[in-house]
């Protein structure tokens, strides 16, 4: 499914990237409630605000948002931002945000105008949306057009234990080789991983705390979502140098 939103009792789908329409469904009955025509294509992002009284929809240089009750589309925002890949509401219902792949705008509902973004005035699960599954064992962080899936538990249990100490054994060559074609394909948490590794078996090394810097920096601005970093990372990183 290219892209779902849910409240209490109902469930939307957005459909396809030529087929202009969002679909809603009754979750006790299954019936089809709804259909909302929409006039661009293609729907990049879905999300209701927190009552599932509206909708909005994340599109092409544009945010618009509908009325669940009646159907009515309600307001169209319009964006510098070519592709809308994540929407959401303000909990206080003013403010829409919309999200490209490195570039966030917010609109005030009441004015149709854009607003600032103001951090510490936002929940973080709506400028950094995580999903944490039943169990509490895994977190979902969508990532551009990924969604990467963290072991919210790793360290604790022997199995990780006993990885952490073969990767104390590997050498200093081994890790740079593995990190240098985890840069080549692009794979910046592996290749920082690696790296921090390798800096920890050689920490005299100028040019791989260097290359970390580089790596790390790779991995931070390459995520439009608070990045994972891996902990032995995080520790070299921030060793005194």
């Amino acid at each position: 499914m290219p892209g779902v939103g849910v409240t209490a009792d109902t469930i939307l789908a957005k459909r396809g990237t030529t087929i202009r329409s969002v679909i809603l469904w009754d979750t006790i009955t299954g019936k089809k409630t709804r259909t909302l025509k929409v006039p661009v294509s293609p729907i990049r992002s879905l999300a209701f605000n927190q009552t599932g009284t509206r909708l909005a929809v994340g599109l092409p240089k544009r945010v618009k948002v509908w009325d669940m009750t009646t159907g009515v589309e309600l307001q169209e925002f319009e964006s510098s931002i070519d592709w809308i890949v994540r929407v959401g509401f303000h909990p206080n219902d003013m403010t829409v945000l919309g999200e490209g792949f490195w570039t966030r705008m917010a609109w005030n509902t009441m004015s149709g105008q854009p607003t600032s973004i103001d951090r510490a005035d936002w929940p973080h699960e709506v400028l950094d949306p995580q999903v944490l599954s039943s169990d509490g064992r895994w977190i979902l962080i969508p990532s551009g057009s990924h969604v990467r899936v963290a072991d919210v538990q790793f360290g604790s249990g022997k199995e990780e234990q006993a990885y952490h100490q073969a990767q104390t054994s590997r050498s200093a060559p081994w890790h740079q080789q593995q990190a240098t074609m985890a840069e080549e394909n692009s794979n910046w948490f592996a290749a920082s991983f690696r790296r921090a590794w390798q800096f920890k078996i050689a920490p005299t090394s100028k040019d791989v705390r260097e290359t970390l810097q580089r790596v790390h920096k790779k991995l931070r601005d390459g995520s439009t979502a608070q990045p994972i970093i891996p902990s032995v990372v995080t520790d070299v990183v921030n060793e005194p140098r």
